[in-house]
């Protein structure tokens, strides 16, 4: 079956936890979820995932951005520590302020093309000023997806 693109990468960000994960798999295993505006993106075996871009803007102007020779020139304002926690771990989770209840037993997965370079040492600090704030978003897990490890954001 052919999918749109969307749920193309869903499914790879998927693959991707599991991998990272060391979880052995079949990827025919991994299935999205058809129905379009549900807290369920993906599911995996008994498992439930939902899905979203971290750094949302720059992947979106990736995505946009033409390339010469293989190449993508993108020109991009320099980040502070908490321009990177904002783009990547707040906004994402901000965005997905809305199911409540209807997440439970489902894994919010933050799909990002790269690991941000001492984020795990600050996540400890988001963590503790956002704890409450993560509890109430319903889901039971809370991930940062990057090409070559998980980092656990909730609980």
């Amino acid at each position: 079956m052919t999918w749109p693109t969307k749920k193309l990468g869903e499914m790879e960000c998927v693959l991707r936890f599991l991998r990272n994960c060391n979880i052995k798999f079949d990827k025919n295993e991994i299935l999205p979820n058809e129905r379009e505006d549900d807290v369920v993106d993906v599911v995996y075996r008994n498992r439930k995932f939902q899905i979203v871009k971290a750094d949302f803007e720059f992947q979106k102007l990736l995505g946009i951005t033409p390339s010469r020779n293989g190449i993508k020139i993108i020109s991009w304002r320099g980040r502070s520590e908490q321009d990177i926690l904002r783009d990547f771990i707040f906004n994402p989770v901000k965005k997905k302020d809305k199911y409540g209840r209807t997440a439970r037993g489902v894994i919010l997965v933050l799909d990002s093309y790269r690991t941000p370079p001492w984020i795990e040492q600050k996540l400890e600090i988001f963590r503790k000023f956002e704890f409450e704030k993560l509890k109430t978003l319903g889901f039971d897990e809370i991930y940062l997806v990057c090409p070559n490890k998980n980092i656990e954001i909730y609980p």
